[in-house]
């Protein structure tokens, strides 16, 4: 009896070539000087990019922790001519995700666009990094939502656990402080803090970009310096 075996498969060329394509990470640099990452992947039209600047928790002045993740939360509560309403309305249209976070010792922002929306959530990133607006009601509204975390918190176990390890781990050390700041702390920061925070924290020197996506390097270098070439 003869046994017919199935004959090994070619494999599809220019997948592997799409694919060897995609998984090269290019690196560019702005006429402005900014560097950045960049994979370019057609399969999907997306676009996403992620940056980090040197700041976090860690320069919060002295009795007002909490300032980097207030500030991290307001970024994207209005900015430019546009207030909170405004903005989330702008980015919910043409479903663009911009946010912002922080940790001890960077500030990070993320944006996600459709590329036929990709000039649209960049003029909304640029307005978000160089001109937050701070609106009072944005910073009661923050505020608010903090300390009601604050407060959870003082009843979570975990919680406890985590913040006497930090303690004890970095004794008079910043990164013994509550990143998420006090109860106290978080009452005390006024809108003069967190515009001294974000002068300090954003600024080219530092800053690295990360790209993924379906656009390619030079229209990714005009669009970089114009959401970041202002900064000091």
């Amino acid at each position: 009896m003869e046994t017919h075996m199935n004959a090994p498969q070619t494999p599809d060329r220019s997948l592997i070539v799409e694919a060897t394509r995609a998984a090269r990470v290019q690196t560019l640099v702005s006429k402005s000087g900014i560097e950045a990452w960049l994979v370019e992947d057609y399969a999907v039209p997306l676009v996403a990019v992620e940056f980090a600047l040197s700041g976090g928790s860690s320069q919060d002045a002295p009795g007002r922790m909490g300032t980097s993740t207030m500030l991290s939360a307001l970024m994207d509560e209005g900015a430019g001519d546009l207030d909170s309403e405004a903005f989330h309305n702008a980015m919910d249209d043409k479903a663009i995700e911009i946010s912002f976070s922080s940790d001890s010792d960077t500030f990070h922002g993320r944006l996600k666009t459709m590329t036929r929306n990709i000039d649209a959530a960049f003029g909304l990133l640029k307005v978000a990094v160089n001109a937050p607006r701070f609106d009072a009601d944005a910073i009661e509204r923050t505020r608010a939502q903090m300390l009601a975390g604050l407060r959870a918190e003082a009843n979570d176990p975990d919680a406890l656990a985590a913040k006497a390890f930090r303690e004890l781990a970095f004794e008079g050390h910043v990164y013994g402080r509550p990143a998420r700041g006090t109860q106290e702390s978080v009452a005390a920061i006024t809108r003069d803090d967190l515009v001294h925070l974000h002068r300090a924290v954003m600024q080219r020197k530092g800053l690295k970009v990360a790209v993924v996506g379906a656009i390619d390097r030079d229209r990714l270098a005009i669009l970089l310096y114009d959401v970041f070439g202002e900064l000091p």
